[in-house]
């Protein structure tokens, strides 16, 4: 599979920086790292200020949901997660239905009603791995829509290999705006390090916003060699505000493979 990407920056009071890249060419998943980091080098030296790192949204179908973009050295510093705050948004999620009426069960009408409930925290961990560490295998769609309003769910990467994609799909085609895994088998650190340490970055946040901050600044302590910071080296944050309640950080990029 080939993708193309764009890349867009927006600010708190122009909202459109007027930055842009883009290839339509398409680009293989392996040299998508080679393909973007000059152009995303170019935009966070023009963004950055000092002490205020630009944010970067990237927007991804399933597939490529365990992308390592936060893994990514630009312009040979620390990865781009030790650097600044990297989240991952659903590319997929649906737009409101041309007609303008949607079911109260569909996808859309899913996910504004969970952030509307998740908006002004607490946040709770909702774990989908058993006492084992094992991720369940009976997740089911039914057992996400009803989960806590309040809850993140957290995938804890099975030993066989990556969490598997229908299960990040019905976690997203559930409404949940907000979910947490690891994306390496190998991960030398077991499941208890990571609920552990994940329930403590979700009871130090008072909101969702707060989250990309606070778990930018574990990525750089687990880049510094952090040991109380090991548990989240590897660590895919899927951070994903309803159109409704978004609003525009102080600057940020957003990277898109199409």
């Amino acid at each position: 599979v080939h993708y193309g990407w764009t890349l867009s920056g927006t600010d708190g009071d122009e909202f459109d920086t007027g930055f842009r890249g883009q290839d339509d060419s398409g680009v293989l998943r392996e040299d998508l790292a080679g393909r973007l980091l000059r152009p995303l080098a170019r935009a966070f030296d023009w963004s950055d200020r000092p002490g205020r790192p630009a944010a970067l949204e990237v927007r991804l179908p399933i597939g490529l949901f365990d992308l390592p973009v936060d893994r990514w050295p630009v312009a040979g510093r620390d990865p781009l997660g030790a650097q600044r705050p990297v989240t991952v948004r659903w590319a997929e999620r649906p737009g409101p239905p041309s007609s303008g009426r949607q079911s109260e069960d569909s996808p859309r009408r899913a996910h504004e009603r969970r952030w509307k409930g998740i908006a002004d925290g607490p946040l709770r961990l909702y774990a989908l791995h058993g006492e084992d560490g094992a991720l369940r295998s009976t997740i089911t769609l039914s057992e996400l829509r009803e989960a806590d309003p309040k809850a993140v769910p957290a995938l804890f990467c099975p030993a066989e290999g990556p969490v598997p994609e229908e299960v990040l799909l019905r976690v997203v085609s559930a409404g949940h705006g907000i979910a947490v895994w690891n994306r390496d088998a190998a991960w030398r650190y077991g499941w208890r390090e990571f609920e552990r340490g994940l329930r403590g970055a979700l009871a130090s946040v008072p909101r969702p916003d707060a989250l990309p901050a606070a778990l930018h600044r574990l990525r750089a302590g687990a880049n510094a060699r952090d040991p109380r910071a090991s548990w989240c080296e590897d660590l895919a944050v899927l951070y994903d505000p309803a159109p409704a309640a978004e609003a525009p950080p102080e600057e940020e990029y957003l990277c898109e493979p199409l």
